[in-house]
């Protein structure tokens, strides 16, 4: 179901930086499928390249584009957005189902309920549910360890976090786990139904949010 207002990216794995080894942390996902969705983004990601290459030569051929990035300002370097831009394009990796993506099972929720295609690249772990605690590299003890304690209260940092997993400073799975887990988010979207007064029409507008810790702005938007 559409969650109008504030819904938090970071609860989220971004289909942007996962790797392999965490998307078959999903029900569903085997290791096959898992490797198909990163080539399907490299060969994305060249493609992109190759145009906007092409773009610059253009630019310095005195043809100007008309095409602004979504972020043209310090955000853009800690957003992780593209080459994909819908979870929909997903459907074009062969292996992959409307069903798995979009639809569930009775065991497994869809997909699109653990994934998104913006946000800082690291999974909140206040705010994450089980499925996306264990894509990120927890084990069942651990992820009903956080469930548990978030219950009562929310981890102020991720010292905090690996002290309530028993997880050492020299721990190499601590390593791995500080580059994508965090105790806070950054990157928000929304989704906004409104009409004028007077008028029957509804407008919907869907938008990316984002707080660099001074203040909330708007990322992308689109009304559809």
């Amino acid at each position: 179901a559409l969650v109008y207002g504030p819904d938090d990216e970071e609860s989220r794995l971004n289909i942007n930086s996962a790797s392999p080894e965490q998307l078959t942390g999903f029900p569903g996902i085997p290791t096959v499928l898992a490797e198909a969705i990163v080539s399907f983004r490299r060969d994305l990601q060249e493609e992109q390249d190759s145009k906007n290459e092409n773009s610059e030569k253009d630019d310095a051929a005195g043809m100007v584009s008309g095409e602004v990035s979504d972020t043209e300002s310090a955000e853009k370097n800690s957003l992780i957005q593209g080459p994909i831009r819908s979870l929909h394009q997903l459907l074009a990796v062969e292996g992959m189902s409307e069903e798995l993506l979009f639809q569930g099972s009775d065991e497994n929720k869809p997909l699109i309920r653990y994934l998104t295609t913006m946000s800082s690249g690291k999974v909140n772990v206040n705010s994450a549910p089980a499925a996306v605690l264990a894509a990120a590299g927890l084990n069942e003890g651990q992820v009903n360890s956080v469930l548990a304690q978030r219950d009562e209260s929310s981890f102020e940092s991720l010292a905090n976090l690996f002290s309530a997993i028993n997880l050492s400073q020299d721990s190499k799975k601590r390593q791995r786990l500080e580059k994508v887990l965090d105790v806070r988010s950054t990157t928000f979207r929304l989704h906004v139904r409104a009409n004028l007064p007077g008028s029957t029409r509804y407008h919907h507008v869907r938008a990316s949010l984002f707080n660099d810790g001074e203040a909330l702005r708007f990322v992308r938007w689109q009304e559809y």
